[in-house]
């Protein structure tokens, strides 16, 4: 029931941008306002992060450079005196180094899943929609002569939050 009623949320409230670029909302099951203070623990585990990056300058210039592509390409932009009184998240984030992968080595994790003062998640207000992948893509793949691949490394960021929405990412 609720995948269904998060689906018409999808379609009642997806827009697309002159560009052909898609904005969508969050899809909240509970108030927001449930949501506690979440900015001390980001900030905590962002100081964590820098120290872990003091010790190894590689690392650090990865993740400065995935930074600075992150804003660059309008992925992420500075929050100019944010009014702390209205529901609000903060998402702590972190890195992980995988110096075997062939295309990203390294990969910035965001975690919604972080409890604020009042033991709520981001993750834990929104609803879950429905599964739209095949569970057997793999045989599907072998049904016709021609396939096509694509890089889809930013695929999912270019997917734009609605402007009200951007407070809790």
């Amino acid at each position: 029931m609720t995948q269904h009623i998060c689906e018409r949320l999808c379609i009642n409230t997806v827009s697309s941008k002159p560009s052909g670029r898609i904005v969508v909302r969050l899809p909240f099951k509970d108030d927001p306002s449930y949501l506690g203070a979440s900015y001390n623990t980001a900030l905590r585990r962002f100081i964590a992060q820098e120290g872990r990056l003091t010790k190894s300058p590689q690392l650090r210039s990865q993740y400065v450079e995935f930074m600075n592509e992150y804003e660059g390409l309008g992925h992420m932009s500075a929050v100019e005196n944010p009014n702390l009184r209205n529901p609000h998240y903060y998402i702590p984030l972190h890195c992980v180094l995988k110096p075997t992968s062939t295309t990203t080595k390294l990969r910035v994790v965001f975690d919604a899943s972080c409890r604020t003062t009042t033991q709520k998640s981001l993750n834990e207000l929104e609803m879950v929609g429905p599964t739209i992948q095949c569970d057997l893509i793999l045989l599907r793949f072998r049904l016709y002569r021609f396939v096509l691949t694509a890089d889809i490394v930013k695929m999912y960021r270019q997917v734009l939050m609605h402007e009200e929405d951007r407070k809790f990412q």
